[in-house]
């Protein structure tokens, strides 16, 4: 090796040995690196059991809105179809309540920031009985009520207000069979394990109001079975330990023939009356 590769050699030997003694100088000076932080997990819902309860303690802990969820399911009185407008009157138009004119607004409203009101209404919705004349969608309450649930968790109340479309003449059905198909909608709603904490969710079983006779829509007699629903569903409502309103005794449903309206659907100071019955209900079940 000549003189000038022996120069070079010492030079890169000397400079190694210097950092070997920088970093265990630095190692005996720092400490060992410090152990990476553990992963956090979260866990998703359903969570049921002791669990569940934990889970909503460190929620809450974790920020969690505690703002009370309320889930409004029913049909198109619900959903806030007008039949009142003149716009109403022509074939073939659809017509909507303004956003402060349906009762689940309203009853937000009255209810106050601390509440917030979700709408789940549906035109042609029945409680829990398949009707083969809706060929748009699954109208069966039940066979879509989880699923809705599920996409609103977690909740505190939820307000069931089906039974209308049940009334109709091609599906056959008996005051008694339509409550209790309102009151399995009750019982599924009890077995989600989808609230906020370990307690079952709260739930208003509302009596829809009695309709008029419309047998040009397929809802011939449906007076007098709508006005016998009343009783079978408050015997349904005792049953289960729930919260229930009539409908009819906040509102009447106008007579089509003298104060417009097609007798099927709410009015406007309906869904008003409506919204503040409904709001002071859960205003009671969460004192």
């Amino acid at each position: 090796m000549d003189t000038r590769s022996s120069a070079l050699a010492a030079a890169a030997g000397a400079a190694l040995g210097g950092l070997a003694v920088y970093v265990l100088s630095r190692r005996r000076d720092d400490g060992p690196p410090p152990a990476p932080a553990p992963r956090q997990t979260f866990r998703h819902f359903p969570v049921r059991g002791p669990l569940q309860r934990s889970y909503s303690l460190a929620a809450t802990s974790l920020g969690e809105d505690a703002t009370v969820r309320v889930v409004c399911y029913g049909d198109s009185n619900t959903w806030g179809f007008d039949a009142f407008s003149p716009a109403a009157a022509r074939e073939g138009v659809l017509c909507r309540f303004c956003e402060g004119g349906r009762w689940p607004r309203v009853a937000e409203k009255l209810l106050g920031p601390g509440y917030a009101v979700v709408e789940e209404g549906l035109n042609g919705r029945t409680t829990v009985h398949p009707d083969p004349l809706m060929g748009d969608y699954d109208a069966n309450g039940r066979a879509t009520l989880a699923a809705i649930l599920h996409s609103h968790k977690p909740f505190d109340v939820v307000v069931l207000m089906l039974g209308t479309n049940d009334l109709k003449t091609h599906l056959s059905l008996t005051p008694e069979q339509i409550a209790k198909g309102a009151s399995t909608l009750v019982g599924d709603v009890f077995k989600m394990g989808v609230t906020r904490s370990a307690e079952r969710p709260k739930v208003l079983l509302v009596a829809p109001p009695k309709v008029w006779d419309k047998p040009e829509w397929g809802f011939a007699g449906a007076r007098s079975r709508s006005d016998a629903c009343r009783a079978c569903y408050a015997a349904e409502a005792e049953a289960h330990g729930c919260a229930f309103l009539d409908a009819n005794d906040v509102f009447a449903i106008p007579d089509p023939a003298k104060e417009g309206g097609d007798g099927i659907h709410l009015s406007p100071a309906n869904a008003k009356a409506l919204g503040a019955a409904v709001a002071a209900k859960i205003e009671s079940m969460m004192a």
